[in-house]
């Protein structure tokens, strides 16, 4: 990622511990490694699939979609399934985004223990997304809007 950076100053749009999405162009003369190795770089993205529209709540909490029309959903602390998906999605992210004091209701399904017979019973409860940062810079604007 340090590479990246000092070849092509801010043009990281996300990073965390495994995770690196950053602005490509087909002009770019250095390009990162990639391999199938652990510890080396993977693409998640198909060879001439690129990445159109890329929003972020948060840490390990992302969304876009690809030229292709494709649409990925990572978010920490979510099971996402056919339930879920149609509550956080690309479109739910970039509303919780614009409005940040909203938050999205998503029921999740737990197995917990009743202590006194011992069975195990699933239990739905509520869980809340939202948007929330403390470590980030908030820039108005698109990626590479200069104000005056």
């Amino acid at each position: 990622m340090e590479q990246f950076e000092n070849h092509y100053p801010g043009r990281i749009l996300y990073f965390d511990t495994d995770s690196l999405i950053f602005v490509a162009r087909d002009t770019d003369e250095w390009k990162l490694e990639t391999g199938h190795y652990l510890g080396d770089l993977v693409s998640e993205l198909k060879p001439g699939q690129h990445i159109e529209k890329f929003v972020s709540l948060g840490a390990k909490s992302y969304a876009y979609r690809t030229n292709d029309g494709k649409h990925v959903t990572k978010i920490k602390g979510f099971t996402l399934n056919g339930e879920t998906e149609e509550l956080i999605n690309f479109t739910a992210m970039l509303h919780l985004l614009d409005e940040k004091e909203s938050t999205i209701a998503v029921p999740q399904r737990n197995l917990r223990r009743d202590i006194k017979t011992v069975a195990i019973k699933e239990v739905q409860t509520m869980k809340k997304c939202r948007f929330y940062y403390k470590k980030c810079v908030i820039l108005d604007g698109p990626f590479g809007f200069c104000a005056d």
